[in-house]
């Protein structure tokens, strides 16, 4: 019971938690695509992990885990592109604060980057 207990417990916070981040940095969802963007990632993640994890929702077009230029040590979150947009939204809808690597995994569609101006 007591382990029940504990269990609840750690949900509720963790679902206090993502509020609190939502409103503090004015989170809001993005518009469906077939990328989505993988926050909070452990640095311990690794492609085929994420392959493996994900790819159970659909065809997995990539996987990409940015990393810093000068120590190549991973930033911390990914990307997952599908082949469509309907399995990243089943994978979103699935997978969102599950652990992976002991962390929460926030996801998000990932929208496309603006053009860089010259």
């Amino acid at each position: 019971m007591v382990e029940l207990l504990t269990v609840i417990y750690l949900l509720q916070n963790h679902n206090l938690t993502m509020a609190d981040r939502a409103s503090k940095f004015g989170d809001s969802p993005s518009a469906p695509s077939d990328t989505l963007f993988l926050g909070n990632l452990s640095f311990n993640a690794n492609r085929d992990e994420l392959y493996e994890i994900f790819g159970k929702f659909g065809e997995i077009v990539s996987v990409r885990i940015p990393t810093h230029p000068e120590t190549e040590q991973p930033k911390g979150f990914g990307y997952v592109q599908y082949t469509n947009q309907e399995d990243a939204q089943k994978a979103l809808d699935s997978l969102q604060g599950e652990y992976i690597d002991n962390r929460p995994v926030r996801l998000d569609f990932s929208t496309p980057r603006p053009p860089r101006e010259e």
